[in-house]
């Protein structure tokens, strides 16, 4: 698989994903089966998943808001401050080793 195949079909799960969660707001049965998949992952994807993670929510504190989604946007700002605070973060993200 290309690297652009692989972002292809990243971008298609995760369209399949937010499908899914968009039935289950705030249930915690969503972030029990995220968190399982994560920690049951070699521990390299663990730290790039997050990595990638925090990446998208620094971007999104950015995004417009309206009161659907005004609350994950504050939040994701209050995120990147703490994040721009830390010394483990990097502007390349966080170390792989």
């Amino acid at each position: 698989m290309t690297r652009e195949e692989a972002i292809q079909e990243l971008r298609s799960a995760m369209d399949r994903i937010l499908g899914l969660m968009y039935y289950g707001s705030g249930d915690e049965a969503i972030s029990d089966a995220m968190y399982d998949v994560l920690t049951h992952n070699h521990r390299t994807c663990q730290q790039r998943f997050v990595s990638n993670i925090v990446q998208v929510l620094l971007r999104y504190a950015d995004e417009h808001h309206d009161l659907r989604n005004e609350a994950a946007v504050r939040l994701c700002g209050i995120i990147r401050a703490a994040v721009e605070r830390s010394r483990y973060w990097s502007q390349r993200g966080l170390p792989y080793y």
